[in-house]
């Protein structure tokens, strides 16, 4: 029987228009665990976002999200909780965390790339 992990993960949303909350999940945000070498503790883009984005809101400006994204994924090799911190309080509305999230599952590379398809594109329950 293989053992389960709990990992804890947020999803990073683009949201254009704040008013009417709609808004677009970019990536997945994998909180720390004990094994950083298989994937936890980074940020995973959702492989098509940019044609995502597009369909979504035409007049985005795709080269500020992506160079914001890297920016992003920088730091959060560094020090993942200064940047959550700074995005739950003074990031764009443009750019969102989702609420908090936890799962259970494998804790190897072929598992939790499973797991960030799935979970992107809608595949899977996002309840805790």
């Amino acid at each position: 029987m293989t053992d389960l992990a709990r990992i804890e993960y947020f999803f990073l949303r683009y949201v254009p228009n704040a008013i009417n909350e709609e808004g677009l999940n970019l990536a997945v945000i994998l909180l720390p665990s004990c094994d950083v070498e298989n994937g936890i503790c980074t940020m995973r883009l959702a492989p098509d976002w940019r044609r995502r984005v597009e369909l979504f809101d035409p007049d985005a400006d795709l080269n500020m999200l992506g160079s914001l994204l890297t920016e992003i994924q920088n730091r959060l090799i560094s020090n993942f909780s200064e940047i959550l911190c700074q995005m739950e309080d003074s990031f764009s509305n443009a750019i969102q965390l989702s609420p908090k999230r936890e799962c259970r599952i494998t804790l190897n590379p072929e598992t939790i790339d499973g797991f960030v398809r799935e979970v992107l594109l809608g595949q899977v329950s996002l309840r805790s």
